[in-house]
Formats: C-alpha cells, sequence, structure tokens
C-alpha cells in the first residue's frame, strides 16, 4: 500500500517474471527483442496496479496481441532467449500484449512509468516449489495446496532452487514425508506449520 500511496497519475506497478539467461545462472526481467516501442521490462501479467489516469484500450491491446503472434517461434524472441518461446508459441501472450500497451499508457512511458515491484517481497515462482517465505508478501505460483505433494515447500528436497522443477529435484533426493498443522497466525491470520521427516 506504501508503494501505492507513493504512484503518480498515470503510473503502475507490476510483479516481474524473470527469464534465466541461458547457459548461465543470471535471471533478468525479459524485453522482446524485435519491439522498437517501450516495454515494462518483465511485467508479469497476473499481477499489476494501475495507478489513477492509466488508460488502455481494448484496440491497443489487440493490437500488441497481433503484434506479438505474427513474430518467429525462435529462442531470441525474448532476451534473455527461451526455449518456452519454440514449444508454446502463444503462452502469455496477454502478458506480452500488457506489457507493450502499459508501457505506452503511463507517464513518462515505458520503465520510467511502470515501476517493478522487489521480487524478494513480491514473488513469482509458476510450477517450482514454494522457497521459505519469510518477509514475502505476495507469491504468484501455481501450488494451490503444497500439502503431502513431492513439493512441499522447504520439505519438498531442494525445493528452494530457483529454475528446476522441485518434483524432479524430490525424485533426485528422495520425498520426506510431511504432514500439515495449521495455526493462528500474527492477527489471527492462519498459518501453515511443516512438520517432516527426513528433510535436508
Amino acid at each position: 500500500m506504501n508503494r501505492i500511496a507513493k504512484l503518480q497519475s498515470s503510473q503502475a506497478l507490476y510483479m516481474v517474471d524473470f527469464f534465466r539467461d541461458h547457459p548461465g545462472t543470471t535471471y533478468l526481467p525479459y524485453e522482446l527483442t524485435d519491439y522498437a516501442g517501450p516495454q515494462c521490462p518483465g511485467l508479469l501479467g497476473d499481477f499489476a496496479f494501475l495507478g489513477p489516469g492509466v488508460n488502455i484500450s481494448v484496440d491497443n491491446i489487440k493490437a500488441k496481441t497481433a503484434w506479438y503472434a505474427e513474430q518467429p517461434r525462435v529462442p531470441w524472441r525474448t532476451r534473455p532467449q527461451s526455449l518456452g518461446n519454440v514449444r508454446t508459441a502463444f503462452h502469455a501472450i496477454d502478458q506480452f500484449a500488457l506489457s507493450l500497451a502499459l508501457a505506452e499508457a503511463v507517464v513518462p512511458s515505458g520503465s520510467g512509468g511502470c515501476f517493478q515491484l522487489p521480487h524478494q517481497r513480491y514473488l513469482h515462482r509458476g510450477g517450482v516449489g514454494r522457497p521459505p517465505l519469510a518477509g514475502v508478501e505476495a507469491i504468484h505460483d501455481k501450488v494451490v495446496s503444497s500439502c503431502a505433494s513431492k513439493c512441499f515447500d522447504k520439505c519438498g528436497a531442494a525445493a528452494s532452487s530457483f529454475d528446476a522443477p522441485c518434483a524432479v529435484q524430490a525424485a533426485e533426493r528422495g520425498s520426506p514425508k510431511c504432514r500439515c498443522i495449521w495455526e493462528p497466525g500474527p492477527g489471527g491470520v492462519p498459518q501453515l506449520l511443516r512438520q517432516c521427516e527426513g528433510a535436508s
């Protein structure tokens, strides 16, 4: 809320989607390689706040979607490159279109008007298991409930790795036995306590 309060008119905040800089180990906010206009680097389409005065038309979203759909299915369609660009031609097409349309709508355009939320507190994980959540205010992932799964938060073997699916890691190192206990947390909000056997 503090970050929202500090926004000026026609500005936006968003969670960051990092792409791995293969073959290296650095993670960077993605950009669309051949797009000449402004971008909101790394914008995650599922977690954005548009401040007052930000106006995006349906026609603009359609135009950006059509532009992306016409791009070649090659790894270097994004920076950093991603093999996902080849395997899934239209995955996250709405996200990429929003990144471009929002960048035009904010003032000033591009990264001067659309701001990344700190990734340590606003965390995008996709299908990878959840890491320790100390200090995390919001998380975007595909884990509906990690209880009794191989990806069971920190109980999942090596689930803190950023880029490897925790199910694979668990198979390699052996999945510990876990059970879930819910207790009242700060302010009465339930928190999940993990009890595991054999977790490292």
